[in-house]
């Protein structure tokens, strides 16, 4: 299963301490995660930036390096992009909503650390 991610998410599986395996439960086997190259700029911004996230930020550029995860060309803003997308994950409410809404599949972690789709 392919998924697109977009920030919010990448940086609360790392402050939520929320593992892969967690993911591909969801699916019964592996998952193969991507990002636009958006995302990879954001994350880069944020991880040199004085914000209390720029070590989760940090840390999220490492896990797509070890992680192998690719970054699609794209010179569209990061949720213009994943609206395009079959299936994304995100913890951005407003996004989740609008996508849905276009019959976007979502992924997010609730409050209670849940993963779930919708």
């Amino acid at each position: 299963m392919r998924i697109a991610v977009d920030t919010s998410f990448i940086i609360f599986m790392i402050k939520r301490r929320v593992d892969r395996a967690r993911v591909e439960e969801m699916f019964d086997g592996p998952v193969q995660f991507y990002i636009s190259q958006g995302v990879l700029n954001e994350l880069h911004l944020l991880s040199h930036s004085a914000r209390a996230i720029a070590p989760e930020a940090g840390q999220a550029l490492k896990w797509i390096k070890d992680l192998n995860i690719k970054a699609v060309p794209s010179m569209e803003k990061p949720d213009d992009w994943l609206l395009k997308q079959p299936l994304i994950a995100t913890v951005d409410i407003r996004l989740a909503r609008v996508a849905r809404e276009r019959g976007v599949r979502v992924i997010s972690i609730t409050k209670s650390n849940k993963v779930v789709i919708t």
